[in-house]
């Protein structure tokens, strides 16, 4: 054999033999990627178990908080609903005692020397007083007035 024979020959025979190997590293590659994305898949369908599982007792945690917030509530609501009648039914035995005061002062008249005493502290006030009385009731009798044209 000629050695430009024996040098294809060779060559061919190294050709073969690096189609083999690529061929062998190829399918070592796909076999590798394959086993890589199933740990991948593995992987998150483990995340996402854990993160449903995680999302569920957030879940859990936030409906008893609702719970316990809304009892929170309702107890106080129940609370200040009995110190509203509580206020309301003692607003009428206060307004009659507010009464019976002003009667008796008005009887011993002590509410006329009250006024005056107060008149002679503050009398500017009352001057203002007045004035705006006066002021409010020529509105009014000049709004009666328009109303009769």
């Amino acid at each position: 054999m000629t050695t430009t024979r024996k040098i294809r020959k060779d060559t061919r025979r190294a050709a073969e033999a690096a189609g083999d190997a690529v061929e062998t590293v190829t399918d070592a590659v796909a076999e590798k990627a394959s086993d890589v994305a199933g740990e991948i898949g593995a992987r998150a369908s483990r995340t996402r178990r854990a993160a449903a599982a995680r999302i569920e007792e957030g879940r859990d945690s936030l409906a008893e908080l609702g719970e316990r917030l809304a009892a929170d509530l309702a107890e106080r609501l129940r609370g200040a609903a009995g110190a509203a009648q509580e206020t309301a039914a003692a607003v009428p035995v206060r307004l009659r005692e507010g009464a019976n005061q002003a009667v008796e002062r008005i009887r011993d008249n002590h509410l006329a020397e009250d006024l005056r005493g107060a008149v002679r502290r503050n009398p500017g006030l009352f001057v203002a007083g007045a004035a705006l009385a006066g002021f409010a009731l020529a509105q009014i009798l000049r709004g009666r007035s328009d109303d009769g044209r």
